[in-house]
C-alpha cells in the first residue's frame, strides 16, 4: 500500500473508530487530506491510474487466491 493510500486508510479508520475519544482532530484529518492534496498521486495521469487500478486489481486477485487456498487447506483438515 503506498503513502497516499495509508493515509486514506489512517484517516478512515481513524474517524470511524468505536472510541470517540481516539479519533482524530478536524484539524489532523484537514492536514492528512493537505498532505494528500499536494502528493504526486492528484497529479497522475489518467493512463497512469489506469495502471495502478490494474496493479490493484491483480493483488486483490492474489490475495483472494490465498485466502481460497489456506479455505481449502483448513476445510480438508477438519
Amino acid at each position: 500500500m503506498g503513502p497516499v493510500l495509508l493515509t486514506v486508510d489512517m484517516v478512515l479508520t481513524g474517524c470511524w473508530n468505536a472510541e470517540p475519544h481516539d479519533r482524530p482532530s478536524f484539524r489532523d484529518v484537514l492536514s492528512l487530506l493537505d498532505d494528500i492534496s499536494k502528493s504526486e498521486f492528484v497529479t497522475t495521469t489518467h493512463e497512469s491510474f489506469r495502471e495502478i487500478q490494474e496493479d490493484w486489481h491483480r493483488e486483490i486477485e492474489e490475495m483472494f487466491d490465498e485466502l481460497r487456498t489456506k479455505e481449502k487447506v483448513t476445510s480438508s483438515t477438519h
